[in-house]
């Protein structure tokens, strides 16, 4: 099986549980406008005379129960040891698929008088997927062939995409010294949107395979085509808020709370539906090939099985609201240079199977030498279970101009032992600031 198909079927492509695994670190470099996506009240940490643009994107995948060993190789091929082994270790209890890819296009800071506002502009994918009985990922991996003289169902289908455009801005509040509000507002643009609403199925293969029994009955949403709108297309519209506080103890403690992507987006989509029951079928019995009744025979099957598998679908209006995030952080600093940090992190809206683990992350952060900092992760919950991770980013002058860049991994466990590993992620960035005069 190629490593494209195996990105649809294995994490449901066609992780949000939005980013759970993203912005564990960047989140905590509150004085660069990385942050500023995980809480909005971290614009009040950003020191510039005139405005500051950063653009940034992540990747992540993951499950909660199978090892990522002998899916990323040589000549992308998935050997049918490695689908055995995968359907082996979905049997120990529920799963849950989850990816996604999150572009930060445009995140460009400024001030006007004493107001600091940033503007910005992002667009995230995610898709996820989960199965009640493992052998439905079997089916999907390997054909109906390996069970062949067995029934196989399934009554526990969940699968969902949400890809949305974010067009918005954010400010923050000083409410005393050490008290910051931050709040936002975005306007969302609806561009692909999957999800299933039942699913539920029942397979019978005779074991010389002559003979098929199959009941199903489904009811799934997409948008029109479910292709890409373009570059300036859409499918939807909607609004989220955003809001942050970070609470500074004293010089060497702090805590934060943000939520953030609180809205809705109401979409237009095809929504398609049907039971099937197909018992006993043996396919089309053709007792002599040469005679010339034989095209008509096969347009009457197929006209037929047409007819009982193809679904009925109607266009409609359909409204989700958006995954909305809870963090909370704890921030201590250990010296000068160098800080520990706790993060909490759930999804409980998430757009398809929701996870019942918030992540939870302890982070260290140490800048080594002039604005050179290096941090490391570690996590448990969320949907890959655990990871841990590495981060730089790396601060210098040109001229009068400041350059970030970004470079780290939530979870580099998956890149670097895909046998110990659930879950894979990979973020960066760049960011251009004029510092204060």
């Amino acid at each position: 099986m190629k490593f494209r198909l195996l990105l649809c079927i294995l994490f449901g492509i066609g992780f949000l549980q939005l980013p759970a695994q993203y912005n564990l670190q960047s989140g905590m470099l509150r004085d660069h406008s990385f942050s500023i996506s995980s809480n909005p009240a971290n614009l009040h940490y950003l020191e510039f005379a005139k405005f500051e643009y950063s653009g940034a994107g992540a990747l992540w995948l993951g499950n909660n129960r199978a090892t990522l060993e002998g899916i990323f190789v040589e000549g992308n091929t998935i050997t049918d040891e490695t689908s055995i082994r995968l359907v082996s270790e979905m049997a120990n209890g529920d799963n849950r698929f989850n990816g996604g890819l999150q572009l930060d296009l445009a995140q460009v800071s400024t001030q006007f008088g004493d107001q600091k506002v940033s503007f910005h502009l992002r667009e995230q994918f995610s898709a996820t997927a989960a199965f009640g009985a493992p052998r439905t990922l079997g089916l999907l991996l390997r054909g109906n062939g390996p069970y062949a003289g067995d029934t196989i169902s399934d009554n526990d289908i969940d699968a969902a995409v949400y890809n949305v455009r974010a067009l918005g801005a954010s400010t923050v509040f000083d409410l005393n010294d050490k008290l910051h509000l931050g709040v936002g507002l975005s306007l969302l643009e609806g561009r692909q949107f999957f999800e299933v609403e039942r699913a539920e199925y029942s397979l019978f293969t005779s074991t010389n395979g002559t003979q098929v029994d199959l009941n199903a009955d489904y009811a799934f949403r997409s948008t029109p085509e479910f292709g890409s709108p373009g570059l300036f297309g859409f499918n939807g519209f909607g609004a989220s808020v955003e809001a942050g506080l970070v609470y500074e103890v004293n010089e060497k403690m702090d805590v934060a709370f943000a939520v953030t992507d609180l809205g809705f987006v109401s979409w237009t989509t095809d929504k398609f539906e049907r039971v099937i029951e197909l018992n006993e079928f043996e396919g089309i019995f053709i007792e002599n090939i040469l005679e010339d009744s034989l095209q008509p025979l096969i347009d009457a099957e197929v006209d037929s099985l047409t007819n009982l598998v193809v679904p009925d679908s109607s266009r409609e209006s359909y409204m989700t609201l958006s995954p909305v995030r809870l963090r909370a952080d704890y921030t201590y600093r250990l010296g000068e240079n160098n800080s520990i940090s706790g993060t909490i992190i759930y999804s409980p809206l998430s757009v398809g199977p929701v996870t019942p683990l918030p992540l939870v992350n302890v982070t260290y952060q140490h800048e080594v030498i002039d604005g050179l900092t290096l941090g490391a992760n570690a996590y448990g919950g969320g949907v890959d279970v655990y990871g841990v991770g590495l981060m730089g980013n790396y601060r210098f002058a040109a001229g009068s101009t400041r350059i970030d860049i970004l470079l780290g991994s939530d979870n580099l466990i998956g890149w670097l032992a895909p046998s110990a590993a659930r879950g894979m992620s990979v973020y960066g960035g760049v960011g251009i600031g004029l510092p204060a005069e």
